[in-house]
């Protein structure tokens, strides 16, 4: 895979790594070192000068690079015994696998639809965030006895015309069973098993492939309790300093630090994108409009719960993903019912990107050929919201914005109604 296409403080990530595993008996008497994956994507985050995305639902759980334009997986395991690889979850399918699509489908049937809805969801992803896919890669942190050491290795599809199955033993055989709890396969570079009832996607991470980096020795402290009172809370109580709040980094608030919105009309059941309003305001009547102009609804709803959210019909700085630098937007309209940007073909370049497969910059401003945008495109595409959020650094009136998977509208505003 060759080196890092990216920054990366490896002093800070050994030396941090060597601190948190030295507590390890804070949590577990294993011989192993212990660190929750919470840690290692942030420390990762860190080291990196990346962004954690690993929240938002997403198959990458952090971007990296001088634009963020690398997609990176972030994992932590053991390895057993001197087997050299370990099977990791790298997707769940429990919305599909909720809605019955893979109840009646054999084994075979049900690798292809895996198969392909994994290779949707990182190019769609790829979208989402801007990415050159080509350069995406894993970062494991592997655990051993005494130590810990980084794998990484590329961020792949599956190559769906190579997919054979296996055994159980992982070795190739001529035909699928008909219909197993644990399906195992490959393609023409990784093996995969995919279990029936937890609806989970695992990889084989293969020590083999990919590339290696120095051991880094871990000295567990066999007294953690005394070596934590002595470095972190003692010290705190001498010196009678509370901890400073902006150290912390807090969970977000739903309606103070972020809004998710619709990407089509609350006002129907079942859903539905408006033909000619929302993303179809291209083919609004009136004057003569162009493939590209479009806007992101604001229901009143949103308006009422959460009335301070956004800066009125103020501007404001708007990151998209994988942009270092804002647009401008704004609410608009009557009632101030739509989120635009300025210029407005930067926010919909981004959202037809990831909605629509055929998406052409060459027809983009010219008299639209393709038919309106409608629900099933959303739900093909796997989002049908998105996630305004407050930049917690910026002393602005800044946001940034992501896409955000079916139905999360409708938990969110189901969340602050609860609240009240």
């Amino acid at each position: 895979m060759g080196s890092r296409s990216f920054d990366f403080n490896e002093g800070f990530y050994n030396s941090a790594v060597k601190a948190v595993g030295a507590l390890s008996r804070l949590f577990s008497e294993s011989e192993l070192p212990f660190f929750h994956y919470r840690f290692v994507e942030n420390l990762f985050v860190r080291a990196t000068n990346g962004k954690n995305i690993s929240r938002q639902d997403a198959v990458f759980d952090a971007l990296v690079g001088e634009d963020f334009q690398i997609g990176v997986g972030v994992k932590t395991f053991t390895i057993a015994g001197k087997s050299g690889y370990s099977y990791e979850k790298v997707q769940e399918f429990t919305a599909i696998a909720g809605r019955g699509e893979f109840a009646k489908l054999s084994d075979k049937a049900l690798i292809l639809a895996v198969a392909k809805e994994r290779n949707r969801r990182i190019d769609t992803e790829s979208a989402n965030f801007n990415l050159d896919q080509a350069q995406s890669i894993y970062h494991c942190l592997v655990r051993q006895e005494g130590q810990a050491f980084v794998h990484e290795e590329p961020y792949e599809k599956i190559t769906i015309d190579k997919i054979s199955p296996l055994n159980r033993s992982g070795v190739r055989v001529s035909a699928y069973a008909k219909r197993t709890a644990n399906i195992h396969f490959e393609d023409d570079k990784h093996k995969y098993r995919f279990s029936r009832s937890k609806n989970v996607l695992l990889k084989k991470f293969d020590l083999k492939h990919g590339e290696n980096f120095d051991p880094i020795a871990i000295n567990i402290n066999e007294d953690a309790f005394t070596k934590l009172y002595e470095e972190f809370i003692g010290a705190e109580l001498l010196s009678n300093q509370p901890i400073d709040a902006k150290t912390l980094v807090a969970e977000p608030i739903p309606g103070i630090d972020y809004v998710i919105l619709p990407l089509y009309s609350t006002k129907s059941d079942p859903k539905t994108v408006p033909e000619k309003s929302g993303l179809n305001q291209w083919n609004a009547l009136g004057r003569q409009r162009k493939y590209g102009e479009t806007y992101i609804p604001v229901p009143k709803k949103i308006h009422q719960l959460c009335p301070s959210f956004f800066p009125g019909p103020n501007t404001f700085n708007l990151y998209l993903p994988g942009e270092r630098e804002p647009v401008m937007a704004s609410l608009c309209q009557d009632d101030l019912k739509a989120l635009m940007s300025n210029p407005n073909d930067q926010l919909c370049k981004w959202i037809f990107r990831v909605i629509d497969t055929e998406f052409s910059e060459y027809d983009f401003n010219k008299a639209p050929k393709r038919k309106p945008f409608t629900y099933d495109d959303l739900a093909t595409s796997g989002y049908d919201s998105v996630r305004v959020s407050k930049k917690r650094s910026s002393l602005n009136d800044s946001y940034e914005i992501w896409f955000e998977p079916v139905d999360s509208y409708e938990e969110f505003i189901g969340l602050l109604e609860g609240q009240g």
